[in-house]
């Protein structure tokens, strides 16, 4: 059950239907784990709510697990979710509080600091649990995330202005009700001295190409009215889909 719920969060790409049979199958069978394991069940049910872009029923089932002991399990959660669907301010801060203790629940989760926008963070944590002998398998990430803290530092760009410009990318694919499709957004930064520093992310996102393009407008064009424009700093759309064939 759980597993079947996991494979259908990472696979969508769009907000769930939740009058759509799958969305109804899954729910059934929540329902009959509510019965026996009531905090997995709920966090279920706030992932499939979330998928839907139903915001109040993913905090009512979300509360529904913590009342019933869900601990840390409920801000992984969340963060994941607020996330998924854009929220990336908001991810951020039950990001930091999940990752401040040194648990099998923050290890699993640390990489998603990319998704969140908190990549000093990521590696705060990161660098406390290498001091304690703590083998972390995820270094290309972890590599990529410390490109991205320096590069930010060097052109005199603070996190919190980046998970702005990611809030504005959420409000367009929410419009759209789009899921990106990426494990995690792809990250590009540089601050090696041989070139001018700059970082790049990019949602992958389930349209045609020239929506992307015309997305990735859109979102220049909001950024600019909210003054959250930066040399080299970029925060874009692209396609899932390669281009056709000439």
């Amino acid at each position: 059950m759980g597993i079947r719920v996991r494979q259908t969060v990472e696979a969508a790409c769009h907000f769930l239907d939740s009058a759509s049979f799958e969305f109804k199958s899954l729910w059934r069978e929540c329902d009959k784990l509510q019965k026996v394991d009531a905090v997995n069940a709920s966090l279920m049910k706030a992932s499939l709510a979330g998928l839907a872009g139903d915001l109040e029923g993913l905090e009512r089932w979300l509360t529904n697990a913590e009342q019933n002991g869900g601990g840390e399990s409920v801000r992984g959660t969340r963060f994941a979710m607020y996330s998924d669907l854009g929220f990336v301010t908001e991810a951020s801060k039950s990001y930091r509080e999940t990752i401040a203790n040194d648990d099998s629940l923050a290890r699993l989760n640390l990489t998603h600091g990319i998704a969140c926008g908190s990549f000093s963070e990521m590696l705060q944590a990161a660098d406390r649990w290498a001091k304690e002998d703590t083998k972390l398998e995820e270094q290309d990430v972890l590599r990529r995330s410390a490109q991205a803290r320096d590069a930010l530092r060097a052109l005199g760009v603070p996190e919190e202005n980046v998970r702005s410009m990611m809030d504005r990318a959420g409000e367009l694919m929410r419009a759209r009700r789009l899921l990106w499709a990426n494990l995690m957004p792809d990250l590009i930064a540089s601050s090696t001295p041989a070139a001018h520093p700059f970082f790049a992310l990019n949602y992958r996102v389930d349209v045609e190409p020239a929506e992307a393009a015309e997305m990735t407008w859109a979102l220049a064009e909001r950024l600019a009215e909210d003054d959250l424009i930066f040399p080299f700093v970029t925060v874009a759309f692209v396609s899932k889909q390669r281009p056709a064939a000439s």
